[in-house]
């Protein structure tokens, strides 16, 4: 199937138990999420291209309490936890190619949200990108920042986004090409891009303590950083991948 005549998007359609009768063939019909029918032969008046959105979060510091920093059990007890983690920021962009400039997106919590542990107001909008998107694009995104998110979404009450096809640009990499480090940072530095900005431990662990403000922001810009250096190793090594004839983006 390809795009849906009613809202445009691609690759939402579930199969339905009816089918239409065109010539002397039953041919099924399809149904999009917005409730849209087509059936499966119908000619590509409207073709769109796929959404791709490249995310990257920046989390809390746990509140953990024990009697030493020695672990013999190698994993520090759930019931030493205080406060769990949470989402502070995010960062995204809709990759778009055509575009001298990628238009980054972003928001952080505020003193008082980061104080009492409260990522929902951020999670909602970043819901929304996501849901709406065809491709999910990061850097170490399938163990990290899906996971978390979705156990973010999860916590705080909201329903599953609609899973898109998911692109992490580190097992690009791996695949591909046997690089000396597949940090982003490197990545980053190697085709000619600036590399992250740096962030302290100390940093982290003011937010978590006193909701600074100061840090908070310059947590921002962190994340921020990272998908537009993210985006440019993206492109530098899809577009190589593609140039052989094999396909990333559908």
């Amino acid at each position: 199937m390809g795009t849906c005549h009613n809202c445009h998007k691609k690759n939402l359609w579930r199969k339905t138990q009816e089918r239409v009768k065109i010539g002397d063939n039953w041919v099924r019909v399809w149904q999009c999420r917005c409730g849209e029918k087509q059936h499966g032969d119908l000619p590509q008046e409207i073709k769109v291209k796929p959404k791709v959105l490249y995310f990257d979060i920046e989390t809390a510091l746990m509140t953990l309490t024990n009697f030493s920093i020695y672990v013999p059990q190698k994993y520090i007890p759930t019931d030493a936890i205080i406060e769990n983690s949470f989402v502070l920021c995010w960062a995204a962009c809709y990759v778009d190619e055509s575009l001298p400039f990628q238009y980054v997106m972003s928001d952080c919590v505020r003193q008082e949200e980061a104080l009492r542990n409260d990522d929902k107001r951020i999670l909602e909008q970043l819901w929304s990108l996501l849901d709406s998107s065809d491709y999910w694009v990061g850097h170490n995104s399938d163990k990290f920042d899906v996971r978390r998110v979705n156990a973010r979404f999860k916590a705080n009450n909201m329903p599953a986004p609609y899973i898109g096809k998911q692109v992490d640009t580190i097992k690009l990499a791996r695949k591909y090409f046997a690089e000396e480090s597949y940090r982003l940072d490197y990545l980053a530095k190697k085709k000619g891009g600036e590399g992250k900005k740096h962030m302290e431990r100390a940093d982290w662990h003011k937010i978590r303590m006193t909701g600074d403000a100061e840090a908070l922001l310059k947590m921002e810009t962190y994340c921020r950083q990272d998908v537009r250096e993210g985006v440019g190793v993206y492109i530098d090594d899809k577009n190589w991948i593609e140039s052989s004839g094999r396909k990333i983006i559908k």
